[in-house]
């Protein structure tokens, strides 16, 4: 019996170096791919793998090959290669096995995940960002971290937390219109907080189903015999915070920002429970962390916003400001932390640093991490 893989020219490369044994490999867009189907003996071909990226044209020749050899032998590379990476972000960060152990973590929303870059820091540091994660999920993640990949966190000496605006006391991700798009990217579902549990494990359902639709344990089996770890060839390039930051590259539009909407609900409303409640975990993920590593320097990080939308938008900041410096200077009575309000930061001034009003960019983000190595690794605390 004899494996086919049907790829392309230029993608054959990192496929020819996933095989465990030499397979018939057709290059589908030569002439001579028709031929070498042609004398093919179908009864005694074990699985054929369409391993092309473009979906259109792998749907195609799937729906091709479904002519000569059944469904349940046809696989899909592709599809895969995506459902055998970890969905939660924490497990994809930290079941990276390229690194053995953490000596950072940083914890927080969409400014850090991508504002904060963790290969550019000296140590090695596990960015467990989501955007629109709160602090009550800041906590969760942190608790899930330590429970399940403890080993690779016993040395951790720094933990950045970043804590977005003023309002953040004042926001709960279970309760937002983003409270979904939470879940839906990676953040921590198997807690609803206070979203309505059936609709949080439905969509726990949904993805999962999606991701394994059509892949059976025999489709999984084949999958094994033809590939070796398919990541590791790749160096676990998806196994990261966010494996295409370098895409980010473009700069804010001025217009965009003039027309933004910035009093928000979580701006313009208070949310008396909601403060509270948040008060308290961010004081218990402060004591978590201290109690896991003494020694550990935290830092609790307000990410910089762009120039012309602090112009926009600072006078309805303002209580907030004094209200969550208040709260921080209680908080550091309980533990010790430096506390960085960069939210006015240089870098702010620089538009060519920014993809939005509020995200830097990959240019952007390269350089503020690089600023914030070196204030941890040059600067006393």
């Amino acid at each position: 019996m004899q494996s086919i893989v049907i790829t392309r020219v230029q993608e054959a490369d990192y496929i020819q170096r996933c095989l465990k044994n030499p397979v018939k490999m057709i290059f589908w867009e030569l002439p001579s791919s028709v031929k070498l189907l042609n004398d093919v003996v179908w009864e005694q071909v074990s699985c054929v793998v369409v391993a092309i990226k473009d979906k259109t044209m792998r749907w195609e020749i799937m729906e091709w090959a479904s002519n000569y050899i059944s469904d349940g032998l046809i696989l899909d590379f592709w599809r895969i290669y995506n459902a055998t990476i970890p969905y939660r972000r924490t497990d994809r960060v930290l079941m990276n096995p390229r690194i053995s152990s953490f000596e950072g973590l940083v914890l927080g929303l969409s400014h850090a995940e991508v504002g904060l870059i963790s290969d550019v820091f000296e140590i090695p540091f596990a960015n467990l960002s989501v955007s629109a994660q709160d602090i009550y999920y800041n906590y969760k993640t942190l608790k899930y971290a330590v429970e399940n990949y403890h080993h690779k966190l016993q040395n951790v000496k720094y933990v950045i937390i970043d804590m977005f605006r003023y309002t953040y006391f004042n926001y709960d991700a279970s309760k937002s219109r983003s409270a979904l798009r939470y879940y839906q990217w990676s953040g921590i579902f198997d807690d609803a907080h206070y979203f309505d549990e059936e609709k949080c494990k439905a969509l726990k359902d949904e993805i999962f189903g999606k991701r394994f639709e059509g892949i059976t344990e025999h489709k999984l089996d084949l999958w094994r015999q033809v590939f070796c770890d398919v990541h590791q060839v790749d160096d676990y390039k998806d196994f990261e915070t966010f494996p295409t930051i370098y895409r980010r590259n473009q700069v804010v539009d001025d217009n965009a920002v003039l027309e933004y909407d910035y009093n928000k609900s979580i701006v313009r409303k208070r949310f008396d429970d909601t403060i509270q409640e948040n008060i308290e975990y961010f004081k218990k993920m402060l004591l978590l962390i201290k109690e896991l590593w003494p020694e550990a320097r935290i830092t609790v990080l307000l990410m910089p916003l762009y120039e012309l939308a602090l112009k926009q938008s600072e006078s309805l900041y303002d209580g907030w400001k004094q209200e969550f410096e208040g709260i921080m200077q209680e908080m550091q009575k309980v533990v010790e932390f430096e506390y960085l309000d960069y939210t006015y930061h240089d870098i702010s001034k620089k538009k060519q640093y920014w993809q939005d009003f509020e995200h830097l960019n990959y240019p952007g983000a390269i350089c503020f991490t690089q600023e914030i190595n070196e204030l941890l690794f040059k600067k006393t605390f």
